[in-house]
């Protein structure tokens, strides 16, 4: 559900970053129906890697707690940036709120 939201109440979405070298893309959108932010994370490597999204990249600062739209959990607050890993070819869908 939280995902099929992403998909019904985004926009304004558009790729901010793609590393060559570090075989990362970052996909940003803005929730419709909020203040909040929704980004993609993708590993487009053959090997597990840690990805990482630097908040100045879409001129964000200050301090947000990011949601795991996939796994349904929170996984904190985070500050400039934030990091996580993934698998070989994969994606990562977040919320991110003030």
């Amino acid at each position: 559900d939280e995902v099929i939201y992403v998909n019904q109440f985004s926009e304004g979405g558009h790729q901010i970053y793609r590393g060559w070298a570090d075989n990362t893309v970052i996909w940003v959108g803005e929730d419709s129906q909020s203040d909040d932010l929704f980004f993609a994370l993708f590993n487009l490597g053959e090997k597990e890697a840690e990805i990482r999204f630097d908040f100045e990249l879409d001129h964000l600062r200050g301090t947000y707690k990011i949601r795991d739209l996939w796994s349904h959990q929170d996984v904190g607050e985070f500050t400039k940036e934030f990091r996580t890993t993934l698998p070989s070819h994969g994606a990562g869908l977040y919320r991110m709120r003030e």
